[in-house]
């Protein structure tokens, strides 16, 4: 009963109705029977997750193209009363995430480390980048990007015109594209 099919299972139907309760009505159902306390099902998922490759091991092995425009930007979260904030790099043009970084805070440092995530993968071929004006972003543009003349465009320029491709946006607002667009 405690397959790995049967967890990966319950696990599934967990992650969908995130309740408890349902799941266990379900296996209830099945089995008749108790099947996991609710603590046997948290470790069940635990060990899980661990066996799932993490994003960069994922990306070295599926190799996506990447179109060389990256936008950068975080995101408030509440978690567990403490606010933090998820930083993203995703590309422009498959809005694929790259990386992500938890931080305390926007700055250069947080900004700084989740460029080091994202550069194995992001190292050649940038073409431009995306941001939304915030300090520590333009901080670490400055100290990272701008001795390699890499175009940078804010958000709110592309915003309007989101409608259109985002790239014809900044290649049209940064002409040859080697020009600073901030």
């Amino acid at each position: 009963m405690n397959t790995i099919k049967v967890i990966e299972y319950v696990t599934f139907m967990y992650l969908r109705s995130m309740s408890f309760n349902q799941v266990n009505a379900i296996l209830r159902a099945f089995y008749e029977r108790d099947v996991f306390t609710k603590a046997q099902l948290m470790e069940h998922m635990e060990q899980l997750a661990d066996r799932i490759p993490d994003h960069q091991s994922i990306s070295r092995w599926l190799k996506p193209k990447r179109s060389g425009y990256y936008a950068m930007d975080g995101t408030w979260l509440k978690y567990r009363g403490e606010n933090i904030v998820l930083l993203i790099l995703f590309d422009v043009k498959t809005l694929d995430t790259v990386a992500y970084h938890v931080a305390d805070d926007e700055t250069e440092e947080s900004y700084t480390a989740l460029i080091k995530i994202a550069w194995p993968e992001i190292s050649v071929g940038i073409k431009g980048l995306y941001g939304d004006g915030d300090t520590g972003l333009m901080a670490m543009v400055e100290k990272t990007f701008a001795p390699r003349s890499v175009p940078i465009m804010r958000l709110s320029q592309v915003c309007a015109c989101w409608s259109i491709d985002p790239i014809q946006v900044f290649q049209e607002r940064t002409g040859s594209g080697n020009q600073r667009a901030c």
